[in-house]
């Protein structure tokens, strides 16, 4: 694994052609897998300025080893309309965070307005929400898959329809 530091164009634009062929599959399908991978994680969107993830296993700001390992040790899998819940419960709150970020960036304008390419937004956008989440660390295969998966859920709504959600 890379740490997000050390991504180059060539990385985004992988990524970005993944984000553009995620974007024809079903959207339900697309919040199941949001579900499983935020449940896998042990992460919830938070509700608190600033923060984008919460991890379970953390109370106010302390971290609780033994929530943390009772999480790993109990945990069942999701069952898919279990997963798909929660992928939905998540999108609805994380979407709201990066949506500042992603709609006054100034080349995901010039997408909506018919500038730019899909595939230019992306590399461009990509970087972006990764850092929102992840400045300077290793990302797991589970944080692209969540980045990937919002950016195909906002192609599917039509990037104007998102950036003009209240």
């Amino acid at each position: 694994m890379k740490n997000f530091k050390d991504y180059t164009k060539a990385d985004y634009e992988r990524i970005a052609a993944d984000v553009i062929a995620l974007s024809k599959k079903n959207v339900n399908q697309l919040y199941r897998v949001l579900g499983h991978a935020t449940h896998d994680l042990g992460i919830v969107a938070s509700d608190e300025k600033g923060i984008l993830f919460k991890r379970i296993d953390v109370v106010g700001s302390t971290i609780s080893a033994a929530r943390a390992y009772n999480f790993v040790a109990r945990t069942a899998p999701l069952n898919e309309e279990k997963a798909e819940t929660r992928g939905k419960v998540f999108w609805k709150k994380f979407s709201k965070k990066i949506q500042k970020a992603i709609c006054e960036n100034k080349d995901v304008q010039k997408i909506i307005s018919g500038e730019a390419n899909l595939k230019d937004m992306l590399v461009k956008a990509i970087p972006v929400i990764l850092g929102l989440i992840a400045v300077g660390v290793v990302l797991s295969p589970v944080y692209i898959a969540l980045i990937s998966i919002a950016l195909a859920i906002i192609i599917k709504a039509g990037l104007g329809a998102y950036c003009e959600m209240e």
